[in-house]
């Protein structure tokens, strides 16, 4: 077995390469604990793609933010949730809305629209 430890005891570490790529293969496992604030700042495109299993992302305490300039989409199969500037656009085969007490729904114009039969149906049904 080969092993290589690098400590820093004190000061910094820069890596740098002038010319070319890194790629870096890891057959097993890898841990990666970070004691501070994590930053990255990447000037081109950045995916991660996982061939198998899940992946979890989760904030034991705060929030997590997710911004962009044009659109966020979400997929599952041929679900999608799509938000964008000025809409927001939840596509599926059936779509659920539930909730424990009151659901709210306001607009400056609301349309509701059925192709097939349209049920409305409450212990008491206002229509204004």
């Amino acid at each position: 077995r080969n092993h290589v430890t690098e400590t820093v005891k004190e000061g910094n570490h820069y890596f740098t390469i002038l010319t070319g790529s890194q790629e870096i293969e890891i057959e097993t496992d890898k841990t990666q604990t970070i004691r501070g604030k994590h930053t990255k700042t990447i000037t081109g495109n950045d995916a991660t793609t996982i061939e198998q299993g899940d992946m979890t992302i989760g904030v034991d305490s705060g929030m997590i933010e997710i911004e962009a300039l044009q659109s966020i989409e979400l997929k599952v199969g041929t679900s999608s949730i799509k938000l964008e500037p000025a809409q927001i656009t939840i596509s599926s085969v059936l779509v659920k809305v539930t909730a424990d007490a009151m659901v709210d729904i306001k607009g400056g114009l609301t349309n509701v629209k059925a192709d097939g039969i349209l049920t409305l149906n409450g212990t008491l049904t206002k229509i204004n």
